[in-house]
Order: C-alpha cells, then sequence, then structure tokens
C-alpha cells in the first residue's frame, strides 16, 4: 500500500496515459481555481473601495473553512501537476534517444516547443513561490490586516511587476498548450466541436493572463 502511494505521489512506475488523465484533471482544476482567484483581484480595480472590498475578499479566503478544504485541494492539485509534468518531460526525453540526420522544421518546431515548455514551467513556479511568499504567507500566518496595504507596496516595486507581466506571459502559452491537451486527452468533447472548444482555450489562455497583469499595472501607476 505503502509502495502504491509514493508511486503515485512522484509518479515513478504510473503508466503514460494515468499520467496524462491526471494532469488533465489537475490543469483543469488549476484554471477554475484561476478564475476564483482573478474575480477576487479584480476589486484591487474598484477604485474607493479597492481597499475595504479587497480586504473582505482576504478575510473571507482565510476564515471560511469550506474554502479552507478547497485551497488544501488546490495545493495538491499544483503539486500533482508540477510533479507528473517533470515525470512526463523526463519520460519523453528518456525516449528521444535516436537522432536522426534530417528533422522536418515541423519537427524541429515541435521538438523546440517541448523543450521550451519545461523552461516556462519553470519560471511559473518561481513565480508561485515567490507570489505565495508575498501575500498568502503574510495572509495566513503573519496576520496582515491590512493585505491590500502589502499589495500595493509590493506592485509599486517595477523589478516585481515587469516580472509579475512576465511570468503572466508565459502562463498564457502554457494555458494555450495545457487546456487543449487537457481537454484532449480526457476526452470531454465531441470530436466535431473540439475547434470551437480549442478556441475558447484560446481566449481564455490570453484573457485570463492579461487581466492579472493589468492589476500590478494599474496598482504601479496610479498609487
Amino acid at each position: 500500500m505503502l509502495k502504491k502511494v509514493l508511486m503515485l505521489l512522484t509518479g515513478v512506475g504510473v503508466s503514460s496515459v494515468v499520467r496524462k488523465w491526471i494532469m488533465g484533471i489537475t490543469g483543469l482544476f488549476l484554471c477554475l481555481f484561476l478564475l476564483v482567484h482573478l474575480a477576487g483581484n479584480l476589486t484591487l480595480l474598484s477604485g474607493d473601495g479597492a481597499r475595504e472590498s479587497f480586504n473582505a475578499y482576504s478575510e473571507f479566503m482565510t476564515t471560511n473553512l469550506f474554502i479552507q478544504f478547497i485551497r488544501w485541494v488546490t495545493y495538491l492539485g499544483i503539486f500533482f501537476h508540477i510533479v507528473y509534468a517533470v515525470a512526463i518531460t523526463l519520460k519523453n526525453r528518456g525516449a528521444k534517444k535516436t537522432s536522426y540526420a534530417y528533422q522536418s522544421p515541423e519537427s524541429k518546431k515541435k521538438e523546440f516547443k517541448a523543450k521550451l515548455r519545461p523552461l516556462l514551467g519553470a519560471v511559473i513556479f518561481v513565480f508561485l513561490i515567490i507570489h505565495l511568499k508575498s501575500f498568502w504567507f503574510k495572509a495566513s500566518f503573519v496576520g496582515i490586516d491590512d493585505l491590500y496595504e502589502e499589495v500595493v507596496i509590493a506592485f509599486n516595486n517595477i523589478y516585481y511587476v515587469c516580472f509579475y507581466v512576465l511570468a503572466m506571459l508565459f502562463l498564457a502559452y502554457h494555458l494555450a498548450h495545457g487546456l487543449r491537451s487537457g481537454i484532449k486527452t480526457l476526452g470531454l468533447v465531441n470530436p466535431k466541436y473540439i475547434k470551437a472548444v480549442e478556441l475558447v482555450g484560446v481566449f481564455f489562455s490570453i484573457i485570463v493572463p492579461l487581466l492579472f497583469s493589468v492589476i500590478p499595472v494599474y496598482i504601479y501607476f496610479t498609487n
């Protein structure tokens, strides 16, 4: 039993089909989390009532028991998504031991994208750690009464704002690929509607990171 749990937690010995399913399920769940998180963060753009609205949102997110449960589910989702992304990347690299003298432009393009995705994922992971340390850790463990003020201080640092926007750009690319792959892997859509769903996925991958990016830029230039 312990061996099976360790296999599940590390992805070692888990079939490629199961890995892709876990990646797809956790990825789509995290997309829902992004929407909820974005809705709360957009209160930062509510003008004179931004401080009160955002602090109320922050208090709700750190005190509501149901939200606390969903929060830990989200952490597990992030953990499994990262672990299985690494497992799939390593397996794919191990499978490509044979090099060919000639590669078509399309093959080179796919290979470049395959090498780029783990790098972008690593940048997003670093951003996530910094972001959690800057806000979540303070709100959950330090006991900050005015998280809005902490956000304003953070977003008055041009380097942090630039890094935030860059991370959102990387996230947009990650979402564009991940949503398409997740939907196809899980077989959630009738094949004849797949193009329309992919178009919605592209729209999602652009709009959500864009709105996240607007927030630090807006705060930087208005505070």
